[in-house]
């Protein structure tokens, strides 16, 4: 595959888009793992950020955080990694939703949120009535993102909906009115 394309999410999460040479099928919540020629084999993993096609996608979208001195997110936020061929296996993890009709409690921090966001819009596609409650820590209000699509789940959901941020740095004098701590 090749990624194709990145958009700044935060300072410190952009989407990555892949364009693979072949339709790629997965269950949401699961990952991908890839290598490029420098990596030696090292592989860096991603969580798959879109809902699942029946048939497969060759168009692949991940949250990405950048580690400082990481080799691949230090390239793939230089923009250096655009373009380049790159090893994709996938689908890896069992990450998934479970049956059942209880209210979900799904807690995601960063770029953590991925894999809920594909469980979810996966659910929403397929019109899974549960109640869900998603809790999402981040540092500051800086660091939130994918807000619009969290609302419009919250606004297509067929039950009850409770999107909770939590910031755990936003300073004390700021205008943020929702929760604080840790997730």
């Amino acid at each position: 595959g090749k990624i194709v394309s990145t958009e700044a999410l935060t300072h410190d999460i952009v989407k990555m888009v892949v364009e693979a040479d072949r339709p790629v099928k997965f269950v949401a919540g699961q990952y991908a793992t890839f290598r490029t020629p420098d990596m030696h084999g090292r592989g860096r993993n991603y969580s798959f950020a879109d809902a699942p096609i029946r048939t497969g996608s060759k168009t692949l979208a991940f949250f990405v955080r950048k580690v400082p001195g990481g080799r691949f997110t230090e390239a793939l936020f230089a923009g250096t990694l655009t373009g380049q061929t790159l090893v994709v296996e996938a689908p890896h993890g069992s990450f998934r939703l479970r049956p059942g009709e209880a209210e979900m409690i799904c807690i995601a921090g960063g770029s953590g949120l991925a894999p809920l966001i594909s469980v979810l819009e996966d659910m929403r596609k397929r019109r899974v009535r549960r109640p869900c409650r998603l809790l999402f820590g981040a540092r500051t209000q800086a660091d939130l993102y994918a807000l619009e699509q969290i609302d419009g789940l919250r606004a297509s959901w067929l039950d009850t909906f409770t999107f909770v941020p939590v910031l755990s740095h936003e300073p004390a004098d700021s205008d943020w009115k929702g929760a604080r701590g840790w997730v």
